[in-house]
Protein backbone atom coordinates (compact mmCIF):
# COMPACT_ATOMS: atom_id res chain seq x y z
CA UNK A 1 0.00 0.00 0.00
CA UNK A 2 2.89 2.56 0.59
CA UNK A 3 4.29 1.92 -2.66
CA UNK A 4 0.89 2.83 -4.31
CA UNK A 5 1.14 6.23 -2.34
CA UNK A 6 4.21 6.99 -3.13
CA UNK A 7 3.40 6.24 -6.86
CA UNK A 8 0.58 8.95 -6.55
CA UNK A 9 2.97 11.91 -4.79
CA UNK A 10 5.60 11.25 -7.65
CA UNK A 11 2.84 11.11 -10.68
CA UNK A 12 1.44 14.34 -8.72
CA UNK A 13 5.13 16.21 -8.50
CA UNK A 14 5.58 15.44 -12.49
CA UNK A 15 1.63 16.93 -13.32
CA UNK A 16 2.51 19.68 -11.07
CA UNK A 17 6.17 20.01 -13.20
CA UNK A 18 4.32 19.65 -16.60
CA UNK A 19 1.59 22.11 -15.45
CA UNK A 20 4.16 24.65 -14.92
CA UNK A 21 5.93 24.18 -17.93
CA UNK A 22 3.01 24.42 -19.86
CA UNK A 23 1.82 27.83 -18.22
CA UNK A 24 5.48 28.94 -18.71
CA UNK A 25 5.08 28.32 -22.49
CA UNK A 26 1.72 29.62 -22.45
CA UNK A 27 3.34 33.27 -20.86
CA UNK A 28 6.44 32.88 -23.75
CA UNK A 29 4.29 32.67 -26.55
CA UNK A 30 2.12 35.48 -25.49
CA UNK A 31 5.11 37.39 -25.21
CA UNK A 32 6.24 36.51 -28.43
CA UNK A 33 3.20 37.20 -30.32
CA UNK A 34 2.93 40.65 -28.14
CA UNK A 35 6.26 41.23 -29.42
CA UNK A 36 5.60 39.98 -33.09
CA UNK A 37 2.07 42.58 -33.19
CA UNK A 38 4.42 44.87 -31.78
CA UNK A 39 7.43 44.72 -34.10
CA UNK A 40 4.96 44.73 -37.19
CA UNK A 41 3.52 48.09 -36.63
CA UNK A 42 7.46 49.38 -37.45
CA UNK A 43 8.35 47.27 -40.15
CA UNK A 44 7.44 43.83 -42.29
CA UNK A 45 7.55 40.70 -40.26
CA UNK A 46 9.64 38.30 -41.74
CA UNK A 47 9.25 34.71 -42.72
CA UNK A 48 11.54 32.75 -40.71
CA UNK A 49 9.99 35.01 -37.41
CA UNK A 50 6.89 34.02 -38.71
CA UNK A 51 8.11 29.98 -39.40
CA UNK A 52 9.68 29.97 -35.09
CA UNK A 53 6.53 31.35 -34.03
CA UNK A 54 4.30 28.43 -35.69
CA UNK A 55 6.76 25.94 -34.18
CA UNK A 56 6.58 27.36 -30.69
CA UNK A 57 2.79 26.92 -31.01
CA UNK A 58 3.30 23.65 -32.05
CA UNK A 59 5.51 22.38 -29.51
CA UNK A 60 2.68 23.66 -27.24
CA UNK A 61 0.20 21.66 -28.49
CA UNK A 62 2.30 19.34 -28.01
CA UNK A 63 2.27 19.89 -24.46
CA UNK A 64 -1.19 20.14 -23.95
CA UNK A 65 -1.70 16.92 -25.38
CA UNK A 66 0.92 15.37 -23.10
CA UNK A 67 -0.99 17.49 -20.03
CA UNK A 68 -4.47 16.19 -20.91
CA UNK A 69 -3.33 12.59 -21.83
CA UNK A 70 -2.01 12.61 -18.44
CA UNK A 71 -5.11 13.51 -16.52
CA UNK A 72 -7.17 11.40 -18.37
CA UNK A 73 -4.75 8.41 -17.55
CA UNK A 74 -3.28 9.04 -14.03
CA UNK A 75 -6.46 7.61 -11.56
CA UNK A 76 -6.10 9.31 -7.82
CA UNK A 77 -5.08 7.41 -5.32
CA UNK A 78 -8.43 5.42 -3.56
Amino acid sequence: MESLSNVATATSGRLDRLEAAFNDRVHRIAAAIGALLERSKHRPTTCSVVTRLRQTVTALLGVVTAKILSRKLCRPPR
